[in-house]
Order: structure tokens, then sequence, then C-alpha cells
């Protein structure tokens, strides 16, 4: 391995960081699809709901008035029910208004359109009952609310039911987007946890095997040294501090080993110089010992010739 061991627990830190960036991310995307999906059914499913009931609360009412306005015989309460009818049709124009920002669906906004025109054109088509109805003509009146204007009503009411099912199936469809998200995010964070556990065990199983490994083969090395071998050399497979301090054990091994020779040699030159020393002792102390002889022989002749001095003198003197 060329990195170093600082380099090594880094990269494991830096695999969980990026997995956690990585989850971070996916959850980040999975919660903007949450949110769009809320959100759309908050601004535009739920007002659509809303909206869709106004209209067709709008119309039914509408429909009403418009029989009771034919069957009614007061002219007081005939203006009355053409003021409510006013107010309807500002009321309906009025919710279409409103809704109209929040429609983001091409589909839908064909059907708020369709919606639009089939109102404006049962209108007009039923327009002309008020005169029928006002002058006491009240088949005229039904029969103008029951032809032409009858089918345009039957097919806003079908506009309206197929806008309510668009608007429910959006609204089921935003909310499976929802809880496929969660689920998303829920499975992606599960499986996380578990590739994040699966390497961090990992990578400290192989640190911590890589580098029990080394220190077994510097501690058998050591031991080796220890009992006097000098000769035995690590073979460092790893660049990093490791196996810098593996070169540097083999350098001190190389460097005692050319010590210790240095020292046998110096002691077999001290021990030669030696054995030259004794032999040169023993050669002046045989020297002296002869020395010492010839004196011990001087000696014995001096005395033998004062002896023989002494007894002439004694000779002389008798």
């Amino acid at each position: 391995m060329k990195l170093n061991l600082a380099a090594k627990f880094i990269g494991a830190f830096g695999v969980l960081v990026v997995l956690g960036v990585g989850y971070g991310l996916f959850a980040l995307y999975q919660m903007s699809v949450l949110y769009s999906s809320t959100n759309y059914i908050a601004t535009n499913v739920v007002p659509g709901s809303i909206i869709i009931n106004s209209l067709d609360t709008e119309m039914e009412h509408y429909r009403q008035a418009q029989l009771k306005h034919v069957l009614t015989t007061s002219a007081t309460d005939r203006a009355k029910i053409e003021a409510d009818l006013a107010d309807t049709e500002a009321r309906f124009a009025q919710v279409l208004k409103n809704y109209e920002p929040i429609v983001t669906n091409r589909d839908e906004r064909e059907l708020m359109n369709k919606t639009e025109a089939q109102w404006q054109q049962y209108i007009r088509q039923s327009q002309s009952f008020l005169a029928a109805s006002r002058a006491g003509d009240h088949a005229k009146a039904i029969a103008v609310l029951d032809g032409d204007a009858r089918p345009t009503f039957d097919a806003l009411d079908d506009t309206l039911v197929n806008w309510r099912t668009f608007n429910t199936d959006s609204r089921s469809k935003s909310l499976r987007e929802a809880q496929e998200s969660y689920t998303a995010m829920q499975m992606t964070m599960i499986g996380v946890i578990v590739m994040a556990v699966v390497v961090a065990v990992s990578v400290a199983f192989l640190l911590s095997r890589f580098v029990t490994q080394i220190v077994t083969q510097y501690v058998s090395f050591a031991s080796r040294v220890a009992e006097g071998d000098l000769t035995t050399r690590l073979a460092p497979k790893s660049h990093d501090e490791l196996g810098a301090l593996g070169e540097h054990l083999n350098s001190m091994v190389q460097n005692l080993n050319r010590l210790s020779r240095q020292i046998r040699e110096n002691t077999q030159n001290i021990t030669a110089a030696t054995a030259e020393i004794l032999a040169t002792v023993s050669e002046h102390t045989a020297s002296a010992n002869q020395q010492s002889a010839a004196v011990n022989q001087t000696t014995a002749t001096v005395e033998e010739i004062r002896s023989a001095a002494d007894q002439s003198a004694r000779q002389a003197g008798d």
C-alpha cells in the first residue's frame, strides 16, 4: 500500500462521508419530490376539489332558480330571482377566475376552459326563458330550459364530473408519489446505515489486520535480534510509516552487525597484541633470570676470593 496511515484512516472516513453526502443528496431530492407532491395537493388538488364543488353548487342553484322563476307568479319574487341569477353568474365567473392562477396541468386547464365555455353556452341558450316566464308562458319557458339548453347543462355536469375525477386521480397520484418518496428515503436510509456499518467494520478489520500482521512480524524480528541473530532482515511491503519503521529497523540491525564485526576484529587485534606483549615480557623475565644467576655466580666468586684472601692473610700472620 502506498498511502500512509493518516491517508488510510482519512480514506476510510472519507468513504463514510461520501456515503453520508450521497444519502443527504438523495434525501434532499426525495424531500423535494415529497414537498412537490404535498404542495401540489395543498395548493391545487384541495382547492380544486373545493372549487369544483362550488361550481357544481352554483350551477345547480342557477338551474333551480330558473325553475323557480318559471313557477312563481309574483313579480317581486321574479325580480329577486333574476337578481339571484345575476349574482350566481358573477360568483361562477369569480370562482373560475380565482382558480385560474393555480392551474398547472394542461389537461386541467382544458377542463376549466371547457367548463367556462359550456357555462356561457348554457346561459345564452337559456336566456330566452326569461321573456316567456315574465309573460306567464310557462310552457314556452320550460321548453326553452328543456330544449337545447338541457343537453348543454348535462354536458356541463359531465365536464364537472370529469374534472372531479381528474382531480381525484391527481390527488391519488400525488399521494402515491409522496408515499414512494417516503418509502425510498426510508429504504435508502436503511441501506446507507447497513452499508456504513459494513464499510466501517470492513475498514476496521482490514486496517487492524494490516497493522497486526506488520507488528507481529516486527515483534518476531526483534526477538531474533535479541537472541543475537543480526543477519535477519525485514521485508516491508507497505510504503507508509510502518514500512519506514521496517526500513529503519533493518538499517539499525545492519549497523549493529557492522559494529559487532568491528568489535570482533578489534578484539582479535587486542588478543594478538596481548600475546606479543606476553611473549616480550617472558623474554625480559628470562633475561632478568640469567642476569640474576650471573650476579649470584659473581657474588660466589667474590666470596671465594675473599675467603682465599683471608686464609692467605692468616697464613702470613702465622
